[in-house]
């Protein structure tokens, strides 16, 4: 028989698994944002100087 307490602890151990998940991702994405923002920058700075 599985305890409720087991049951309890897999779902919050798979939800904060799947919440670094998402938070890596977006933390990959602003890191690619900002690469390219910082590039368009370099860029237009280059072309304006």
């Amino acid at each position: 028989m599985i305890s409720y307490q087991t049951i309890v602890l897999q779902t919050w151990k798979t939800d904060v698994k799947e919440k670094n998940v998402i938070m890596n991702e977006f933390k990959l994405h602003l890191m690619i944002n900002v690469r390219k923002l910082l590039k368009l920058k370099i860029i237009n700075n280059y072309i304006i100087c």
